[in-house]
C-alpha cells in the first residue's frame, strides 16, 4: 500500500472516531482509538479531536492528558512518557518543515 493512501485511511478512520465523540460516545471512541493506535495507555485520558498520521509510530504513557485537537504529523517514532500533560492545540510538526 503506498503512503499516501495509508495516511487517507487513517485520517478517515480518526475523522470517524472524532466523530464519535463528538456525538457522546468518548468510551467507545477511547476504545476504538487503542485499536488504531495500540501504543495509547488504556489509563490515559485523551480529548477529542485528535489527529495522527502514523498511528503505529506513537505511544502515549499511562496518566497522561492530551487535551483536544492533538496533532502528530511526524513520522519518526514520538513518545510521550507517563504523567504528561499536552495542552490544547499541540502539534508535532515533521521535521524540515
Amino acid at each position: 500500500m503506498n503512503l499516501g493512501k495509508q495516511i487517507g485511511e487513517v485520517m478517515h478512520a480518526l475523522d470517524e472516531l472524532n466523530e464519535l465523540a463528538k456525538s457522546g460516545s468518548t468510551d467507545l471512541a477511547f476504545s476504538k482509538l487503542r485499536e488504531l493506535i495500540p501504543g495509547v495507555d488504556e489509563i490515559c485520558r485523551i480529548v477529542f479531536p485528535i489527529k495522527v498520521e502514523y498511528p503505529e509510530r506513537l505511544e502515549v504513557g499511562a496518566y497522561t492528558f492530551i487535551n483536544n485537537n492533538f496533532e502528530n504529523c511526524s513520522s519518526g517514532y514520538i513518545k510521550i512518557g507517563k504523567n504528561c500533560f499536552i495542552g490544547p492545540h499541540a502539534t508535532r510538526p515533521p521535521p524540515r518543515r
